[in-house]
């Protein structure tokens, strides 16, 4: 095997999708990536670490060449109802957008690619969470997002994190024009309609505001954290939303599909340079569980803290039984360096 260079296919559309097809080809792979779909539109904040380890790994410069903004203040509202505010340096865009940049890369540097040699196949599954019935689910809270011309007193360089008295919301400066927003909500029975969550969180922000939310999403999306527990067996691997899935609360998602993307990349390369298989497939589920648990462990003590704790009771409580269940054991054996996966 250590002979063999992989060939992958690469299954889905987004930011880990294109990160796997990306860093496959860089690696000499062969690879196949035909993008499902066009990625929709999702305003992200990204911090500048994980901005900087995007333009590490692929070569794409967002700044340049995607439309961004700069956020430099990050306005809260969560432990108490006051607004406080933060210093951060972050980069606001659109993942979409991103991951089609990434796309674009692969097939710059596809045509490097050796085939002429049997591979040895893998599928990475990176087409957003799969349902299934031995997928981990910690909560079952949805967000939908919308986007409005203006707000009272928002300033282009911030965003805003605010609890509402049903939910919580993200208030980031499209990179575009006007105000990106994303509310984050419990299941609760009888209360407003889905439809509703972001305008009953604008009315409670900025009370007598007029206009209404333009674009919301159909329908809710799950936004509580998830787990593949089968994310790697022997030619196939999950990535990205198809093997853990992240709270938005946190705000790395990015960051977790790129550093997922390149996990993935160095175990197939590992394996095909003749390390144990077995291994390398038992060290990336074993990582994805040490972040899972960790991420719901997080969330859960943030939910707690919210001004608004009562409606995320059910949600903490599915979180803590499902970080203490799934918390690994055993330590783990091997670690990455570079884009080179090594014994620890």
């Amino acid at each position: 095997m250590a002979d063999s260079s992989p060939r992958l296919d690469i299954v889905g559309s987004g930011i880990a999708a294109a990160t796997c097809a990306l860093l496959g080809a860089q690696h000499g792979f062969a690879v196949c990536f035909d993008s499902v779909g066009v990625p929709p539109e999702r305003i992200v904040s990204v911090p500048r670490a994980t901005v900087d380890l995007i333009e590490e790994l692929t070569g794409v410069s967002i700044a340049r060449t995607l439309p961004s903004r700069t956020v430099t203040t990050r306005r809260v509202a969560w432990e108490s109802r006051d607004v406080s505010s933060m210093p951060i340096d972050a980069l606001v865009f659109d993942a979409g957008a991103l991951a089609r940049e990434i796309g674009d890369h692969f097939l710059l540097h596809a045509g490097e690619a050796q085939h002429d040699h049997e591979p040895v196949h893998w599928t990475i599954v990176a087409q957003g969470r799969q349902p299934g019935a031995g997928r981990i689910t910690a909560g079952e809270r949805q967000a939908i997002s919308g986007w409005i011309a203006s707000l009272p007193g928002f300033e282009e360089a911030e965003t805003v994190v605010a609890c509402t008295p049903q939910a919580w919301v993200f208030a980031a400066p499209h990179p575009v024009a006007g105000i990106a927003l994303t509310a984050v909500y419990p299941p609760w029975p009888g209360a407003i309609a889905v439809d509703h969550v972001l305008e009953e969180a604008i009315d409670f922000l900025w009370p007598g505001f007029g206009p209404r939310v333009e674009r919301p999403t159909a329908r809710g999306v799950l936004a509580a954290p998830s787990l593949e527990p089968g994310c790697a067996v022997p030619g196939r691997l999950a990535a990205g939303e198809a093997a853990i899935g992240f709270d938005p609360l946190r705000g790395d998602g990015v960051g977790n599909a790129v550093r997922g993307a390149l996990l993935a990349q160095s175990v197939i390369a590992a394996i095909a340079g003749g390390a144990d298989e077995a291994s390398c497939l038992a060290h990336y589920s074993a990582r994805l569980a040490h972040a899972f648990a960790e991420h719901v462990q997080t969330c859960s003590a943030h939910y707690s803290r919210a001004w608004n704790a009562a409606i995320w009771s059910g949600e903490v409580a599915l979180m803590s039984a499902c970080a203490a269940r799934l918390t690994p054991s055993h330590p783990l054996g091997l670690r990455l360096e570079g884009r080179a996966l090594v014994p620890a």
